[in-house]
């Protein structure tokens, strides 16, 4: 209880849940998806390999996969160009996916998208 206490207080902190308001969480969806992809929910992982994705997600999520690099390194393997330039290209791809799903256009038709799913399941709803 005392570990865990101070963490609930802050999950509970009324600023941070106004921002929840209306589903504005996508960093956290951002995150779990990239834990999820080092260690996949349909393969059974012990405690140490989701807590290890977790790490690595946190290093991805905050400075990219020049993290793995510097893991790999830490851990004495000899990083590769192939390696380097895999890295570095997924970074570059990650930056140029956030910039076009942050661009109006892009924010304006997932608006849209959303409307029209919302408008077609309100018409299913009265069908039914």
């Amino acid at each position: 209880m005392e570990a865990i206490k101070p963490i609930y207080t802050d999950w509970t902190d009324l600023k941070l849940l106004e921002r929840c308001i209306g589903g504005l969480t996508q960093n956290n969806e951002s995150f779990n998806a990239t834990v999820w992809k080092l260690a996949p929910k349909a393969k059974h992982s012990g405690a140490v390999i989701v807590e290890t994705a977790a790490y690595q997600a946190i290093g991805i999520f905050n400075h990219g996969f020049n993290t793995i690099m510097a893991i790999l390194d830490d851990l004495g393997v000899t990083v590769g160009i192939n390696c380097e330039e895999h890295c570095h290209w997924k970074d570059e791809k990650r930056k140029l996916s956030a910039v076009r799903k942050a661009s109006l256009a892009t924010k304006e038709a997932r608006i849209e998208i959303r409307r029209a799913r919302l408008e077609r399941a309100e018409e299913e709803e009265g069908t039914l």
